[in-house]
């Protein structure tokens, strides 16, 4: 591969800049601002070679490239021991860590195969009716809550429950432990995070011991009973020719509850949150719901839900003029293309009406995102309905950023909706 040629490495003095760089974004401020710190990067050296020899992309077109060359590999198995010694002994990041989400082909070949059906165009579909049933069930809740005029968490009380309800229905959970999953899933969530904090894994550690035993049960219960859901079809999979092993179907159905619902949080709270903060935004939408559709893809753009994301290369490449040995790491920072000026005029502007090609905060290649039509679902839901049942929708202080870096989401959007 050889992409965009003509680029020189980093002097020291610009590499000296570009790591200061780097150690900002996972500073509270830089987590506050990461754009303006991957536009300095950018300037810097759109393919920057870190201080440690791994690789970091901020362009566009860098980044579709590596997300789509057959060379490029998840980083499966040994080459996670650098960055997370040990993971291996931790029940969180072991779960997690050998799912597909980090295999490559021919296993995650397979293993995409036996669930991509559950979500296809046509099933996302059929569930449209449930997620606007479950919408409109989180938005009663709002106006209960915020029938004084007092402010409420659009986090809580939407963000989060929809899309933990949407695949929670997916996959077959009993609606009675709905709640109960939120606590140990967004737990479990940061130890797929870039850089997580000692104290966030112990947690993301208790969770898996009591997610495994939870889901090994109900695995078991729809082997004695299938019923019409993802849970009975992966372990008809199991028992059946499709060679889903006893150790690969428990860590399975935890990775889609936890990646089909992390994802659409920030999705919901980063979009509701950018139209709050683009008025002129916010009254197109209202004038036109047929627009809930561009805030999805303008919200995947503008405030992208998943940062960036890891590959190296199985052979040698060049990339913007770069060589990159085999089995360096690169990290495509996926939040940094979309806001790339040599694909999207007036990055920093969120802006409903752009005619650009979509986003690549799905990812691309082998490993584009499973569930990317079921999240714009959701999403287009979402913020259709709330701007019809809340003309008054309103900020009601300043939002709380999560913690994690790489998951880019907000614990607290407080808004008003009357």
């Amino acid at each position: 591969m050889d992409v965009a040629a003509g680029t020189a490495p980093p002097t020291p003095q610009e590499r000296a800049a570009g790591d200061a760089v780097l150690q900002d974004l996972y500073t509270p401020a830089g987590r506050l601002d990461p754009y303006s710190r991957y536009a300095r990067l950018r300037e810097i050296a759109p393919v920057y070679i870190t201080g440690s020899g791994s690789a970091v992309l901020t362009g566009f077109d860098d980044c579709v490239a590596v997300l789509r060359d057959p060379v490029m590999r998840t980083p499966d198995g040994d080459p996670q021991d650098p960055g997370l010694p040990g993971w291996r002994e931790r029940p969180s990041t072991r779960t997690l860590g050998e799912s597909m989400l980090v295999r490559n082909p021919p296993e995650h070949t397979r293993l995409r195969r036996l669930v991509s059906g559950a979500f296809s165009p046509r099933r996302v579909m059929e569930l449209a009716p449930d997620v606007e049933g479950l919408v409109a069930a989180c938005l009663d809740r709002m106006a209960d809550a915020g029938a004084d005029g007092s402010p409420v968490n659009l986090r809580d009380l939407l963000a989060f429950p929809l899309p933990s309800a949407v695949i929670g229905t997916l996959l077959g959970i009993p609606e009675s432990d709905w709640a109960w999953l939120d606590g140990p899933m967004a737990d479990i969530v940061p130890a797929l995070d870039l850089s997580v904090p000692e104290v966030a894994l112990d947690r993301a550690d208790d969770a898996a011991r009591l997610l495994l035993p939870y889901f090994a049960e109900l695995a078991a219960d729809r082997r004695r009973e299938p019923r019409e859901d993802l849970i009975s079809a992966l372990v008809a999979a199991r028992d059946g020719d499709e060679q889903l092993t006893e150790e690969e179907l428990v860590p399975t159905i935890i990775l889609i509850y936890a990646a089909g619902f992390s994802t659409t949080v920030g999705l919901i709270t980063n979009g509701a949150l950018a139209l709050l903060r683009s008025p002129d935004q916010l009254i197109l939408l209202r004038n036109d719901l047929s627009l809930s559709h561009a805030v999805v893809e303008e919200a995947l753009r503008y405030d992208t839900p998943v940062q960036a994301v890891s590959r190296a290369p199985s052979r040698d490449v060049v990339i913007g003029g770069i060589e990159i040995p085999a089995g360096t790491k690169i990290n495509p920072f996926l939040a940094a293309a979309n806001r790339d000026p040599l694909r999207f005029p007036d990055p920093d502007r969120f802006d409903l009406t752009r005619t650009e090609a979509k986003s690549i905060s799905f990812g691309g290649g082998v490993h584009f995102c499973l569930g990317s039509a079921l999240a714009r679902l959701e999403g287009a839901v979402v913020f259709r309905a709330l701007v019809e049942r809340f003309p008054k929708l309103a900020l009601a202080g300043e939002p709380e950023l999560s913690p994690e870096f790489n998951f880019r989401s907000y614990s607290n959007v407080p808004v008003t909706v009357r």
